[in-house]
């Protein structure tokens, strides 16, 4: 199962793992219950952050021992603060965005991720971002690192009640540095890379 999740993000299609810095980062947002963090032990630090407090549980449970691993219980948005969190655990479809249908909430922690002082000032090799819709508000409030962030991997499927975010996010990060180089499916996940870090 791991080697799959792998390939559907494709990591080492873009990048060489063999040869990433162990103390770069690999900050995986909605890192549901670490399998991705598992999949890449070893190649970099691995940052998970999962805003569902159920879940985090077994995050916790999975990736405390992934070496110099840094594990979060909140949501990564454009403000901090506090959000109601919409809670489908059962299908990981958990989400800052209300759905249609309505769902369980729960009160959770909102972080920009410029705001975090772990991620501050460090090289972040992939940034994979998965919040059931609001991946445009995640990118927004990282926009004081992204210029440490290499790769950027994002779930742009049509979970933005009903709608990809991919117009928005290819816009917002073509005018902060990033070239757009595939689109993978089915999971349909984006993916950018900085243009200041071509050879």
């Amino acid at each position: 199962r791991l080697e799959q999740l792998e390939k559907q993000y494709g990591f080492s299609e873009f990048i060489n793992l063999g040869q990433v810095p162990s103390d770069n980062l690999f900050v995986d947002i909605g890192a549901n219950i670490g399998e991705l963090g598992v999949a890449l032990d070893g190649v970099c630090r691995y940052v998970g952050i999962e805003a569902s407090p159920e879940i985090f549980k077994a995050l916790k449970q999975n990736a405390e021992n992934l070496e110099n691993s840094v594990l979060m219980n909140l949501a990564a948005s454009n403000q901090n603060g506090e959000a109601d969190f919409y809670l489908d655990d059962d299908s990981a479809d958990s989400s800052l965005i209300r759905p249609a249908n309505g769902a369980e909430t729960t009160r959770v922690v909102t972080r920009r991720l410029d705001s975090i002082s772990e991620l501050a000032g460090q090289k972040i090799q992939i940034l994979k971002i998965e919040a059931e819709g609001s991946e445009p508000e995640v990118l927004f409030g990282s926009e004081g690192l992204l210029q440490n962030v290499e790769y950027i991997f994002i779930d742009v499927g049509f979970e933005r009640l009903g709608n990809s975010p991919l117009p928005l996010i290819s816009e917002y990060l073509n005018l902060h540095g990033f070239d757009f180089i595939h689109l993978r499916g089915p999971r349909l996940i984006g993916i950018w890379r900085n243009r200041s870090f071509r050879e």
